[in-house]
């Protein structure tokens, strides 16, 4: 389900506070599939080994990673850009 989806379904149903459930919202996922690769290395290196990494997997996460830093750096962009009034109508 989209954040739309979510959204249209929280006022249809009367209720103002949208439920957003990490699996309700379509780019949650972006988050955690890196994450959950961290994650996994934890087993093999409780043991003193490296984990397994085919070099699709690594650039993978590589790319991953450089997205979700733009993200932010957008963010910032964007919240300096609104502190300082830019985009207000009238």
């Amino acid at each position: 389900m989209t954040y739309r989806q979510a959204a249209a379904s929280a006022t249809t149903r009367g209720n103002h506070e949208l439920d957003c459930r990490e699996d309700q919202v379509d780019h949650a996922g972006v988050g955690r599939a890196d994450t959950l690769e961290f994650v996994s290395w934890g087993k093999s290196l409780k043991q003193g080994q490296l984990p397994a990494m085919t070099a699709s997997k690594i650039a993978t996460i590589h790319s991953l990673i450089h997205w979700e830093l733009a993200g932010v750096v957008l963010i910032i962009l964007c919240a300096a850009l609104m502190a300082k009034g830019f985009g207000v109508l009238g």
